[in-house]
This record gives structure tokens, C-alpha cells and sequence, in this order.
């Protein structure tokens, strides 16, 4: 594993929690992932032990607390910061009051709206969700179909992209229970 950082003694747990949750996101398919993880003493030294693996590969990790709970926020950096920059979704943050100056102060908003209104309809775009059924579930519109989102438009793209990210979490926990560890199962991502 990486040689900077002790791994802490909630690293395995950690590491399985991340892979259960977070596989579209570590294989590069999907741009964020967001989980509830609320029980571990070394949260702290787990995200920076991962983070110092990760990074290297763009993905990143960040605890937001919302309301005494924490949500590990998974996310490629540079494909985030791209989506983020995109025109109409500014223009979608901008009426929810986000300072668009960077992916650091959106992600700080983020945290904030966390913690005055719960889930906040936006969080889709941060999520990497396709704008229209972002778009859609703000407008309170009748959903499609549902998987990892509720899909108000493009079902059968957004189906296949449900079963891409479902056969790839089945292959990395199948992976992970056969002894593998994140740095493998990531190696070639």
C-alpha cells in the first residue's frame, strides 16, 4: 500500500464500504459518488491514507458532515471541475446562490446547503447525473424510470449506464472478497 501513510485499523472496512459504493466512480464510469459512513474512530486517517492512493489516479475523497452525520464524497477531480464549469449548469447553481469560482467553493456551498435544506434537488449535478433529469426532478415532473436517479428522459441510455455501473460494482466486490486491494483493483483505470 502506500508508503507515506499507516494504514489505519479501519482500512479494510473503509476500503470495502468505498468499493461497495463508490465502483463507478473508482473505474472512472461515473463522475461522483456521495455514502453515508458515520461509525468509523479513524475516518480521518482513512480518508487521508486513500486520498494519498487515489489522488494519483484523480479521484478524491471528502468528508461532508451533514448534521452530525458523515458523507463521503467520491469524485474526479478534473471531470467534476469540467461538468462544473459548463455554462447551463452555472447557470443552474447560480439560482441556488453557489460561488461558481471554483470546484473547492462549489463543493463548500454544497456542504452548506447539506446542512440547511437536507438534499438539496441540485446535488444530481454533482453526482454527474444528466442535466435533464436533474432538471426534471427540480420541476417535480412524473420520472420515466428509476435506478441510480429517477430518469425523465433517454431511458434505455440511462438503463445501459444502470447496468454498466451495476456489473462493475459486482466485479470489483467480487475482486475485493477474492483478496485484491484497492491499488490493484484500480491499477489500470
Amino acid at each position: 500500500k502506500s508508503d507515506c501513510l499507516i494504514m489505519p485499523l479501519s482500512a479494510h472496512e473503509f476500503e470495502r464500504r468505498l468499493i461497495f459504493y463508490a465502483s463507478p466512480t473508482l473505474t472512472k464510469l461515473k463522475v461522483a459518488c456521495m455514502y453515508n459512513l458515520n461509525d468509523l474512530d479513524d475516518l480521518e486517517e482513512c480518508l487521508d491514507y486513500y486520498n494519498d492512493i487515489l489522488n494519483k489516479k484523480d479521484i478524491y475523497l471528502k468528508v461532508l458532515s451533514i448534521k452530525g452525520r458523515s458523507m463521503i464524497y467520491v469524485y474526479q477531480k478534473e471531470k467534476l471541475n469540467k461538468l462544473c464549469s459548463c455554462k447551463q449548469i452555472q447557470k443552474i447553481f447560480k439560482q441556488y446562490d453557489y460561488n461558481c469560482t471554483s470546484l473547492e467553493t462549489l463543493i463548500i456551498d454544497l456542504q452548506k446547503r447539506l446542512n440547511s435544506n437536507g438534499f438539496p434537488h441540485e446535488i444530481g449535478l454533482f453526482l454527474g447525473y444528466p442535466m435533464t433529469d436533474v432538471l426534471g426532478f427540480i420541476e417535480g415532473r412524473e420520472h420515466l424510470s428509476a435506478g441510480y436517479w429517477k430518469v425523465y428522459s433517454h431511458v434505455k441510455n440511462c438503463q445501459q449506464t444502470f447496468d454498466k455501473y451495476h456489473k462493475c460494482t459486482h466485479e470489483l466486490c467480487k475482486r475485493f472478497n477474492q483478496g485484491e486491494s484497492i491499488e490493484q483493483i484500480c491499477r489500470y483505470v
